[in-house]
């Protein structure tokens, strides 16, 4: 896929890696693509202002390329909480943001994004946890790729792992800051067909095996707010219009919920899906 039609000019590549978007760390990713749609499911603990119950989520993000390196997103979701006798149904605030594909090393297979989002307060249901005030939240994400590892670790080059680390800053009081972190750990079975001479069967080609683990934890004063932690193991196909990706959710903190849940989505590569409107920067230069 690297080496043909396929997203090989996508932002989210270095070198001969291709990182796939994640789930629930900020990825590397800033194309013309749409998650649509992202689907959760988990019985959450009570948390702040969250109250606890079974969780069905329903979310889309869409990106649009500004420059070749620079892109705006936008994206919200959708919650039914059930739970204690009541159900609840809402959306969340309204996510705004930009993106910027920062450090790229096409020898060391590293990836550096920068990223600042705003949330706008109010613009969500207060009845499923929605803040009523605004938030802006900076974020590094990253990815670095094993593949210049040397011949007799082989087995090894298709790893990778990536990262990221941010803090939601909310605009008045009564709001905790929140820091966010993770890291995601990979096995690319699309590069260890391309780039290996390991033999990888023809079903397992596009896949990508991985875990996250993700923690959210409140900076300063606290508001009843306690972290929340979740680790992720799953698996990504990419192919050259589409991710598939489908992880378990496990909790790992009493306050983040019970149980085992799961997530899926559907990432587009709009590039590839209608080329005549999508591809090309909107402010290129040319």
């Amino acid at each position: 896929m690297l080496g043909g039609a396929g997203p090989a000019a996508a932002t989210g590549v270095a070198g001969d890696r291709l990182f796939p978007s994640t789930l629930l760390i900020e990825d590397t990713q800033d194309d013309d693509e749409i998650a649509l749609p992202t689907i959760g499911y988990l019985r959450r603990g009570t948390n702040g202002d969250t109250t606890g119950g079974r969780d069905l989520s329903i979310s889309t993000e869409y990106s649009r390329l500004l420059t070749p390196d620079l892109s705006a997103l936008i994206g919200t979701g959708w919650h039914r909480l059930s739970g204690a006798g009541a159900t609840r149904y809402g959306w969340d605030n309204l996510d705004i943001g930009v993106k910027y594909r920062t450090i790229v090393s096409a020898p060391d297979e590293f990836l550096l994004s920068t990223a600042l989002i705003y949330e706008a307060g109010g613009t969500g249901a207060v009845r499923i946890g929605a803040e009523p005030v605004d938030t802006v939240q900076p974020v590094v994400s990253f990815g670095r790729g094993l593949g210049d590892l040397p011949r007799d670790l082989e087995w090894l080059r298709p790893a990778a792992v990536a990262g990221a680390l941010g803090m939601s800053l909310p605009t008045a009081g009564g709001t905790p800051a929140i820091v966010h972190y993770g890291a995601s750990l990979q096995y690319s079975l699309i590069y260890r067909d391309q780039h290996t001479g390991l033999p990888t069967p023809d079903w397992a080609s596009g896949l990508v095996p991985l875990i996250e683990f993700a923690v959210d934890s409140p900076a300063g004063r606290s508001y009843g707010t306690y972290t929340t932690a979740t680790a992720g193991p799953g698996i990504a196909w990419i192919g050259d219009k589409v991710q598939l990706t489908a992880e378990a959710l496990v909790p790992l903190t009493s306050h983040t919920g019970r149980g085992i849940g799961v997530i899926t989505q559907v990432h587009l590569f709009l590039d590839e899906l209608v080329p005549a409107l999508f591809g090309k920067p909107l402010f290129s230069g040319d």
